[in-house]
């Protein structure tokens, strides 16, 4: 006598598991082969029988057969004794008793079971509530039998049993397979750690694509992480391990190196070490829970800088309104003290002991009107006089200047790149930028050093601005680059480098407007800079300037070679400051000039209107009460009249000012200014128009 199993693979499949007929095929991949095995010896031994057989069937061909005291030898007779009885039992629904063969009349002649010597049998359907029945558990005899109902009832109770386990396992298997789906293809990245030695048994898919492509399992996580062994991960292992208190980390940095060769990558998780238990209370490893979330924190670390660039724009541009206003009146004030004193200077003799002290007082008007400009310049609020130009010859002609003003022991390198495009900007706030900048670095280096001034043309693409999280826009520039090889700055202090009277020098020993003025003049004239530096490495500054086209040529340098002749021309001096008006009308007549005065714009229109003869110029302040310098020229042009003009401001905040951008036909004279400059310009408009 022989047991065995045969399986017939051919027409297996899952492509139709959800018929009747994949139903069963998955309830028979549940089960052990060894339990029908079993099913079919239990019940021969249960009823006294020496043979038994367990069958599965399609509705084409059998899929499995287990048997019991059959020899192998006989396994085609089997299959078919087999097959017959399980479609005959199938097909009823029922259990099929037959006590003896030979006298059954329709199984007498021509039966299969007559091979096996069979002399009565007793088949009854395994039915699974999934799938209906899909085969029959059957028990012979070599002889006739006379099969008792209570033997019959016992071998559809194992059939009903054998079913339940095997529907009990299929819903165990198939939960274990969502289980082990949901866990493969969790987005979380997952891992199941064991032992003291915290051995990877498992990891999921998300898990390679947050590490990279690498061997985890069978692995110490030490040896699977390497780059990890410094980052005090595995030191929370032995104490999750050690406590059985979870850990929770929320928006961690982890340096990963995803690829054999590459430089560590900085990405963030939050995550969870969930001890596991067993039954015993005893801790066995460690689930690993994690959510990449670095796109995230990237995204809000992009919407703080933002945040931050804004706050300090407003920052700026607050205390830039206070300094613009200050400057205002303050430049008025300082034009009267500038002129009298030069006017003192010219009245008095060389001899006179009186003569120092107006000196004196010019030298204080001077110092005070360059902070004025400094105050103007952060606050984007002076007057420039944008021409085209070259910075190679900007750079050539302060050199000599820059090296007096830093001393000999500081080398000054330029590395001027021939052929550069031109820019249009203020070339004497350029000169400022570089004087700034090089006295930023010459009290960076106070036993001496390097400064190497730069210029190239350059082209900056969007990520450009990625990379350095700055506003500017992609295009031709050209670079004007000052570095030094002082003792640099730390990042914080970086941050805030360019806001306005922020030092890190001794109190009387800066005003914190030399670089926020650098800035003030390189935004005003649309521009972007840029600083990078580290403690003990120095500080380099970039500055971006729009490059013009490659046609257009810079101008040279203009300089005032003689003192401006007089003239016998008409002016319209309009300003609200009495004492700048008493003052400039003083300076005009003294030279030839008939002066008609004006305290504003409805009052200039009305001295404009009594007077008989022609205005040859309005010499005008830009802000005044009621009606702006601009706007007084507009209504007299309306009237006819034909004359050239110049805008005197200390301060101004029109539309002119803000966009940093002389009009077409306009001249300006910044406040304060002396009585050379006052004339110089005014000879200049009446003589160009």
């Amino acid at each position: 006598m022989q047991s065995g199993s045969t399986i017939l693979d051919n027409h297996r499949t899952r492509d139709d598991a959800g018929t009747a007929d994949g139903r069963a095929l998955r309830l028979l991949d549940s089960i052990r082969r060894e339990s029908f095995d079993r099913l079919a010896r239990v019940a021969a031994t249960a009823v006294g029988a020496p043979m038994g057989t367990v069958t599965i069937v399609d509705d084409e061909q059998q899929l499995f057969r287990s048997s019991f005291g059959i020899a192998s030898s006989l396994d085609e007779a089997t299959g078919a004794f087999s097959v017959a009885l399980c479609r005959l039992v199938v097909g009823t629904r029922s259990p099929l008793v037959v006590d003896d063969l030979a006298e059954h009349p329709r199984l007498a002649i021509g039966h299969p079971g007559k091979a096996l010597g069979v002399g009565s049998f007793v088949g009854v359907p395994l039915v699974a509530p999934s799938a209906g029945p899909i085969g029959a558990l059957c028990v012979a005899d070599t002889r006739p039998r006379r099969w008792t109902a209570r033997e019959v009832e016992l071998l559809v109770d194992l059939a009903a049993v054998a079913m339940t386990e095997a529907e009990l396992r299929r819903e165990l298997a198939d939960r274990t397979s969502l289980a082990e789906a949901m866990f493969r293809q969790a987005p979380a990245f997952m891992a199941v750690i064991r032992g003291d030695e915290h051995v990877v048994e498992m990891v999921n898919d998300a898990t390679y694509e947050f590490f990279g492509q690498r061997v985890f399992v069978g692995r110490r996580a030490e040896d699977a992480l390497p780059e990890l062994r410094e980052q005090g991960f595995f030191e929370l292992l032995d104490g999750v391990l050690a406590t059985g208190e979870p850990f929770i980390g929320t928006a961690f940095p982890i340096d990963v190196q995803r690829r054999p060769g590459e430089p560590l990558e900085k990405r963030y998780a939050s995550f969870v070490y969930q001890p596991l238990i067993a039954e015993d209370g005893k801790r066995t490893g460690i689930l690993v829970h994690g959510v990449d979330i670095t796109e995230q924190v990237e995204a809000s670390q992009a919407v703080r800088e933002r945040e931050e660039q804004l706050r300090h724009a407003q920052k700026m541009e607050a205390v830039g309104q206070l300094a613009g206003g200050v400057a205002h009146d303050f430049n008025n004030l300082l034009t009267v003290l500038k002129v009298n004193s030069e006017l003192l200077i010219e009245a008095l003799d060389a001899r006179d002991p009186r003569r120092e002290p107006a000196i004196e007082i010019r030298g204080a008007t001077d110092r005070a009107a360059s902070l004025t400009r400094q105050l103007l310049a952060f606050s984007r609020k002076q007057i420039l006089n944008p021409r085209v130009v070259d910075l190679n010859v900007i750079v050539d002609n302060v050199r000599p200047m820059l090296a007096r003003l830093i001393g000999e022991d500081i080398v000054i390198a330029t590395k001027t790149r021939p052929g550069i495009g031109a820019v249009l900007a203020d070339a004497g706030q350029l000169e400022q930028i570089l004087m700034n900048l090089l006295v930023n670095a010459r009290d960076a280096m106070p036993d001496g050093g390097r400064v190497t001034i730069e210029t190239a043309n350059v082209e900056l693409d969007g990520r450009y601005a990625v990379e350095r999280r700055v506003n500017v826009a992609p295009g031709r520039y050209v670079l004007l680059s000052v570095s030094d090889s002082g003792t640099g700055m730390p990042a914080e202090v970086c941050e805030r480098v360019f806001e306005p009277f922020f030092t890190t020098k001794e109190p009387g020993k800066g005003t914190g407007l030399g670089l926020s003025t650098v800035y003030g003049i390189v935004k005003q004239s649309g521009g972007y800079i840029w600083v990078y530096s580290e403690p003990g490495k120095g500080a380099t500054f970039k500055i971006y300037f729009p490059r013009l086209a490659e046609e257009t040529q810079a101008h040279g340098e203009e300089r005032d070679v003689a003192p401006p002749p007089g003239g016998t021309e008409t002016v319209l001096l309009v300003e609200d400051e009495d004492a700048v008006r008493r003052l400039a009308r003083r300076i005009l007549e003294q030279r030839g000039y008939t002066v008609i005065e004006g305290r504003n714009g409805v009052d200039a229109l009305a001295a404009a209107e009594r007077h008989a003869g022609h205005i040859d110029l309005v010499l005008t302040d830009v802000v005044m009460p009621g009606m702006s310098g601009r706007d007084l020229v507009q209504r007299l042009r309306e009237r006819g009249e034909i004359f050239a003009q110049l805008f005197m401001s200390g301060y101004t905040d029109d539309e002119v000012v803000r966009r940093g951008v002389v009009e077409q036909g306009a001249r300006f004279l910044q406040k304060p200014f002396t009585a050379h400059a006052m004339l110089a310009a005014v000879r200049e408009a009446l003589d160009r128009g």
